[in-house]
């Protein structure tokens, strides 16, 4: 995103409500949208560009929960509207370009905690919890009671090639608790994951970057084992991702984990 602007436009908004801005850099623009309540912002983009020209735009906006992104490419003239869906304290961003090839991220495949097709040793427990307890949760189910040696493994993984892959895993704790990660059966260190500070179960929820290599198929397996005299966080699911072209490893990282949080305002 340029931090230099050509020109800035405020297209709507509502005092503490809503806000959607757009701003140029040379032919390209880049919309932002912000809200406090679920809303549909509509864009008439006669008034940015040119009538004419097909243009591409890139859409970047939040999925049913807030620590979920969609990534959407769509072709758009000067007669398009665009009608991006917002949740609850949610936004968007949109870059409008002229190059329909820039690059965008690698899409993303979810696997659940408690789906079947994975393998929970005795003890672990799935749990159903409300939105208003944990409302960043995919399908209001986590693993929990994750302890004392219990092993989560996560079957079926599929990707196309051999290679690094991008594992994040969604989990929520009060404090910080580790887990010892397996791929494919080997072991490829230990992860410490930064607890929220407030509750065990609340709105906070957190996730964790591990980079990691996968082997063409669909057999294969992400496992995180707790400590034989301790406890890993609850588990929601993870997503896997393929590595974008110009961050590529070749070798596994000396770090080999990035952590990053969503905290709820509330």
């Amino acid at each position: 995103v340029p931090v230099a602007w050509d020109e800035s436009r405020l297209l709507e908004g509502a005092v503490s409500q809503y806000l959607t801005i757009a701003r140029r850099k040379g032919n390209d623009w880049w919309l932002a949208g912000l809200t406090v309540s679920a809303r549909t912002a509509n864009i008439n983009l006669s008034q940015l560009l040119p009538a004419g020209k097909t243009y591409t735009a890139y859409i970047y906006r939040d999925g049913d929960k807030r620590n979920k992104v969609v990534v959407e490419k769509k072709s758009v003239t000067s007669a398009t509207t665009l009608s991006i869906a917002e949740i609850n304290e949610g936004g968007f961003l949109v870059q409008i370009s002229e190059n329909a090839n820039l690059e965008m991220p690698n899409p993303e495949t979810t696997y659940e905690a408690e789906s079947s097709a994975n393998e929970l040793s005795e003890g672990l427990t799935v749990e159903t919890v409300t939105d208003a307890e944990l409302p960043f949760t995919s399908g209001n189910k986590i693993v929990g009671q994750f302890g004392k040696g219990r092993k989560l493994t996560f079957k079926g993984i599929s990707v196309p090639k051999d290679d690094f892959y991008t594992v994040t895993i969604y989990y929520t704790t009060k404090d910080d608790r580790s887990a010892e990660c397996l791929v494919n059966g080997t072991s490829i260190g230990n992860i410490t994951f930064t607890g929220n500070g407030v509750d065990y179960l609340t709105t906070n929820c957190s996730w964790i970057h591990v980079e990691v290599p996968f082997k063409a198929g669909s057999n294969n397996t992400f496992a995180l084992v707790s400590p034989s005299g301790g406890w890993s966080p609850d588990i929601d699911r993870i997503t896997v991702c393929a590595q974008q072209s110009s961050n590529k490893n070749t070798d596994i990282p000396d770090n080999l984990y990035v952590v990053g949080s969503v905290f709820d305002s509330q």
